[in-house]
């Protein structure tokens, strides 16, 4: 059975050694909380992307000991590493983290290979075999609690309103389908609204519409609610791990951070106008390889 939160508390509170505390605190802190899919799906990607892939020909343990470094976990492949992370794995079962049957089952499976099969620091298959079996639980694991936690939230909305536009979202994190999800998004941002840059303020232009997109208040790229959902949508394609090429990512950091605030007459419009449309024909360059063809959007007549 998982903690209570008030278990949580008394344990936090019992808690006087201050390296102790620092390093518990988070576990304790999600109970209290309730955040702990998050705290999991955090810690096994902390394990996936901060330990080394290097599969080394000695005792890793003897590597560091040698340079003299105090962080002593530095290697996937060392045994301190690879039973952290099956205890990790065994406490998000009893935290109810990981409730899936047949993935609990995978992983009793996956920790006795671990066992059984150490690492033996000869660069042979096997140690080949037994990291990437590592990198695979730790993607499965969180690609499960990722799922989990949609499904949670999905039944958690009341307001149909809210349900109907974020849903789409929690689907595609249930059924595996992100990059098309996301291949959608910047799809209907590209193609969808205007790169007209009026020399009056655009909300005027859409107030005093016919009617025919009246019910839409965002119809231009220079408006600034567009500008916003832009970059949200490109940070959570990141979180997402949707876009995983470290240069890319840095260039979208870079735009989300650069002047793209519209003006009306301002010269610099059709600049901003240019890198908005560019970071929007490489997103979708980068995404439409993992969709398949049929299930590509086709670009509006707008």
């Amino acid at each position: 059975m998982p903690y209570s939160k008030e278990q949580a508390r008394t344990a936090l509170d019992r808690i006087s050694d201050p390296t102790v505390r620092e390093a518990i605190s988070p576990y304790f802190t999600a109970i209290i909380e309730e955040t702990l899919p998050q705290y999991y799906c955090d810690l096994f990607k902390h394990e996936r992307d901060d330990f080394s892939d290097e599969l080394t020909l000695e005792d890793p343990r003897d590597i560091i000991s040698r340079k003299g470094e105090t962080n002593l976990w530095q290697y996937k492949c060392q045994p301190e590493v690879v039973r952290a992370i099956g205890f990790n794995l065994v406490n998000a079962i009893a935290d109810e983290v990981i409730t899936d049957p047949a993935f609990i089952e995978d992983i009793r499976t996956f920790r006795k290979q671990c066992d059984i099969e150490p690492f033996k620091y000869d660069g042979g298959p096997e140690d080949v075999s037994k990291l990437a079996r590592i990198n695979a639980m730790l993607n499965k694991t969180i690609v499960a609690i990722r799922k989990e936690q949609a499904e949670h939230a999905l039944t958690s909305i009341s307001n149909l309103t809210t349900r109907e536009i974020i849903e789409p979202y929690f689907t595609a994190i249930i059924e595996g389908t992100l990059p098309q999800y996301y291949l959608d998004q910047f799809s209907f941002f590209k193609h969808d609204y205007s790169d007209e840059l009026p020399l009056e303020d655009v909300r005027t232009i859409i107030e005093q519409s016919d009617g025919i997109n009246s019910a839409r208040a965002h119809q231009y790229k220079c408006q600034g609610n567009f500008v916003l959902g832009l970059n949200a949508t490109l940070q959570s394609a990141v979180l997402d791990e949707v876009i995983r090429d470290e240069a890319f990512m840095e260039d979208i950091e870079m735009l989300r951070h650069s002047d793209l605030r519209f003006a009306v007459g301002d010269p610099k419009n059709v600049e901003r106008l240019a890198r908005v449309n560019g970071i929007l024909d490489r997103v979708i360059e980068y995404l439409t390889p993992m969709v398949p063809a049929e299930q590509r959007p086709q670009p509006s007549s707008r």
